[in-house]
């Protein structure tokens, strides 16, 4: 589902205009990128969890070309799915 897809079905369940769902939906998005970013952890109960997740730097090969090249230390946003209920 596309990000726009998601405003129109959040406005409709919410009976507002798509212009509140995706302003709702930004200030989600953003307090979740700016805690996990911080280290912290959120935890949606029956949705799942997002936290930081430190990648360290490695070593590759240019798929073009061959030539050794090191891939820099970064850090990525990582969501673990809660379990589905029966």
């Amino acid at each position: 589902m596309s990000k726009a897809r998601l405003v129109e079905s959040v406005a409709e369940k919410l009976g507002s205009s798509k212009a509140e769902a995706g302003k709702a939906i930004e200030a989600v998005l953003s307090s979740i990128g700016k805690v996990a970013g911080s280290g912290g952890r959120i935890t949606v109960p029956g949705f799942g969890t997002f936290r930081k997740k430190d990648r360290p730097a490695r070593n590759a090969k240019n798929p073009r070309t061959g030539a050794d090249i090191t891939v820099p230390a970064r850090s990525e946003l990582a969501f673990k799915a809660s379990r589905l209920k029966s």
